[in-house]
């Protein structure tokens, strides 16, 4: 073939050349470079001369949200930019750990140089430079997706369990962008306010533009959801993370259809979740047994002859 005697190679090629990438060049991720990574494909999408790879790369530890890189890869195989879409982000316990650390690292310092403990010792790290070459067969399926938003048209993202739908109008956004779905578990989110529980649904978000007008989010209910609820629409609530608060959603609940639906200006964490019901027995008080006074009857007087 014409692509093959050019030396083109292939999407699924251009995916595994930006996972070896990633893993030769580390230092790419600055801060973060000495961490012992995990990576995830999240999409690919082909234009006329380059690949544009999205990957998910999450930081053994305290780390509650994945980080997202995009590769741009000529079709003969070069990379041709890489950039980080999003940093991971630490837990708040961890960082409020790191700061008592250091603390007590300068404290030692001044009184006697005391070492200390528990330093990682990063003299014997292993990094991958050499790694060998990713089978195909070998790579994860995707757990994330996206997709390309320009301004004239409509626009939707289904997740890849079709459990979660966004739906754009024309004209959401002023530039041509991506709009990413990235999934999340319970553990790696805030925690909700007192009497909600997450359900399985929970994701994130995220573009490089701001929204001009607010977007739709459908999530599926499951039995399993519709129960927790009581069967009341009311105890189901979409909820949308921002400014390390949670913001309840004026969330539309059809039984009928199995949906939550609600409308959002922004991007961040969102989570399907229900109030759980309010199973306080009602008391009842005890009826009271009235006493009517009974009524005595007149004595018979018997006539005397």
């Amino acid at each position: 073939m014409a692509g093959e005697a050019q030396g083109y190679i292939s999407l699924d090629q251009a995916w595994a050349l930006a996972l070896q990438h990633a893993r030769d060049h580390r230092e790419f991720y600055g801060r973060y470079a000495e961490q012992e990574f995990s990576w995830d494909f999240i999409s690919a999408d082909e234009t006329e001369d380059y690949y544009e790879v999205w990957v998910s790369y999450r930081a053994v530890g305290n780390f509650h949200t994945d980080g997202i890189e995009q590769f741009n890869i000529d079709k003969t195989g070069a990379i041709k930019s890489r950039r980080i879409v999003r940093q991971p982000r630490l837990s708040p316990g961890f960082i409020a750990a790191s700061v008592t650390l250091v603390l007590l690292a300068v404290m030692g310092a001044i009184f006697g140089g005391l070492w200390v403990t528990g330093t990682q010792d990063t003299t014997n790290v292993t990094v991958a430079t050499n790694a060998p070459a990713v089978a195909l067969a070998d790579l994860p399926t995707p757990l994330a997706t996206t997709v390309s938003i320009t301004p004239e048209t409509l626009a939707r993202l289904v997740s890849p369990n079709g459990q979660v739908t966004i739906d754009l109008d024309a004209n959401t956004v002023d530039v041509p962008t991506k709009l990413a779905y990235v999934p999340l578990t319970t553990g790696q989110i805030p925690a909700l306010p007192d009497n909600f529980t997450a359900t399985s649904n929970v994701f994130e978000l995220t573009t490089e533009t701001p929204l001009l007008k607010p977007i739709t989010i459908t999530v599926t209910l499951s039995t399993a959801d519709t129960a927790l609820a009581a069967g009341n629409a009311d105890n189901i609530v979409i909820q949308h993370h921002m400014g390390g608060v949670w913001t309840q959603l004026d969330t539309l609940v059809d039984f009928g259809a199995s949906t939550a639906t609600a409308k959002v200006d922004s991007f961040s964490l969102f989570a399907l979740t229900v109030l759980e019901p309010d199973l306080t027995p009602i008391s009842v008080p005890t009826p009271v047994q009235l006493l009517l006074p009974t009524s005595t009857p007149a004595p018979v007087v018997k006539p005397t002859f």
